[in-house]
């Protein structure tokens, strides 16, 4: 076997042997929503690096927000009809904005930047 396989088997059994021992609980990764992570949050540069997957301990410490603001835009489209005649149509683009209760900042919470 190669070292990776032996390094791969090795790291199965100790993980084995971790969750054996009564009372012992395995640290699992957790993933943090970037759309409401606060950004004035002190882990907010390594979370982000990690692109929101990061140990419970590395996790964000400003957890509680809420949203403030939505706002409704109707935005005009013009395309083509099958008959190659241009067309004209209306749209509505949802915004908001979400405050961190911990720290006061805003963040522009837009699902179609």
């Amino acid at each position: 076997m190669s070292k990776i396989e032996d390094l791969e088997k090795e790291v199965a059994e100790l993980k084995q042997l971790l969750t054996s021992i009564p009372g012992v609980k395995v640290a699992r990764p957790v993933t943090v929503d970037l759309k409401y992570l606060c950004p004035k949050d002190p882990n907010f540069k390594a979370i982000t690096e990690a692109e929101g997957v990061v140990m419970p301990a590395e996790g964000p410490t400003h957890l509680n927000g809420w949203i403030t603001d939505i706002k409704n835009t109707l935005k005009k489209h013009r395309t083509f009809n099958q008959e190659g005649k241009e067309i004209e149509f209306t749209s509505t683009h949802t915004s908001a904005t979400w405050k961190c209760q911990t720290c006061g900042a805003e963040k522009n919470v837009d699902p179609y930047p």
